[in-house]
């Protein structure tokens, strides 16, 4: 089950890692972790299969800045908005880590790159684009 790493706000290159607690994916959908996520200085999500990338686009629409893993449906979901780096390569995601807590200015372009990029997946066009299957599938007597 692939982890969540909320970096406190407050979080530098050499704190401690009390300042960054793991979730179960299981709890980002309970009361209160939008709330967390949203004062999040980034999120973390080095996951090896994903069927579609909800939690990634939850938090760019939340405004904070995005390490997600290139491999599965990530690297489209995420598009340019988030640092993509091979799950399996801890010096990647350490370095995408400290680039985004080090780096404020990068942070915050990630952020709004991200708010871009979740405004592009809504569920009305979900909803269209399913239809559109679904009629195509008729038509063509399937």
């Amino acid at each position: 089950m692939p982890f969540s790493f909320h970096a406190a706000a407050g979080l530098r290159a050499n704190d401690s890692r009390s300042d960054v607690w793991p979730l179960r994916r299981r709890q980002l959908w309970r009361p209160g972790t939008l709330r967390v996520r949203a004062d999040a200085r980034l999120f973390i999500y080095p996951s090896l299969y994903e069927g579609f990338g909800l939690p990634v686009l939850e938090a760019m629409a939340s405004g904070v800045p995005v390490i997600t893993s290139n491999q599965a449906s990530l690297p489209e979901v995420a598009g340019d908005a988030a640092i993509q780096v091979d799950p399996h390569d801890r010096d990647a995601l350490r370095d995408a880590m400290l680039r985004l807590i080090e780096d404020k200015g990068e942070a915050q372009r990630r952020a709004r790159l991200g708010l871009a990029q979740a405004a592009r997946f809504t569920w009305r066009t979900c909803a269209e684009k399913t239809l559109a299957v679904y009629r195509s599938a008729i038509g063509n007597g399937k």
